[in-house]
């Protein structure tokens, strides 16, 4: 069995922030950090960048991290009781080398979740004409509200058991520059 970040979308942002949120980074300003453009337009080049840095530095201290979902997550082998404490320590040490989150991922505002929602009904839509199962999403105020929450209520519109990679090339799941695009473009 092994254990996977699994970073997809704009959850990305959220999931890896909870699942490293016990480890702490330094705030020296020489550290070695890819570059980041710190704005919502480019999150997801930025996060992609951050998460093989990371994935590297992990590889570089005895835990190999792949990179699964083109760039969006790694996968990490299993590990043991044992290993733990050797793999918090790695982790620390590669956010202290290659820092947070990148800026631009930061959580996302009131607007920019409404605008999340919108585009998650048009992939419903678009799932729907192209023949997958959906969810019947809730109320946008409802849905906002749980995305806020946390997030684990704030259902995606594939039903589950669907072929998701068929899915997401026949509907593309929204970005950050979407959702840039959304609040920032006005489409």
């Amino acid at each position: 069995m092994t254990r996977s970040l699994q970073l997809t979308c704009l959850a990305a942002a959220c999931v890896v922030a909870v699942v490293l949120a016990g480890c702490t980074g330094a705030d020296d300003p020489a550290l070695d950090q890819p570059p980041v453009s710190g704005n919502r337009a480019n999150a997801d080049e930025d996060l992609r960048s951050w998460i093989a840095a990371i994935g590297a530095c992990l590889t570089e201290r005895g835990f190999p991290a792949e990179p699964v979902d083109e760039g969006e997550g790694l996968q990490l082998p299993e590990i043991n009781a044992s290993q733990q404490q050797g793999f918090d320590a790695a982790m620390q040490d590669c956010r202290a080398q290659h820092g947070e989150v990148p800026p631009g991922t930061a959580p996302l505002s009131t607007e920019e979740v409404g605008a999340f929602y919108e585009l998650l009904v048009e992939q419903a839509d678009c799932l729907t004409r192209a023949g997958f199962p959906v969810r019947v999403l809730p109320s946008r105020q409802t849905w906002v509200a749980a995305y806020q929450a946390g997030g684990e209520d704030a259902v995606l519109p594939l039903a589950p058991g669907s072929d998701a990679n068929a899915a997401e090339e026949a509907c593309p799941s929204p970005t950050a520059q979407d959702i840039h695009q959304r609040t920032v473009g006005g489409s």
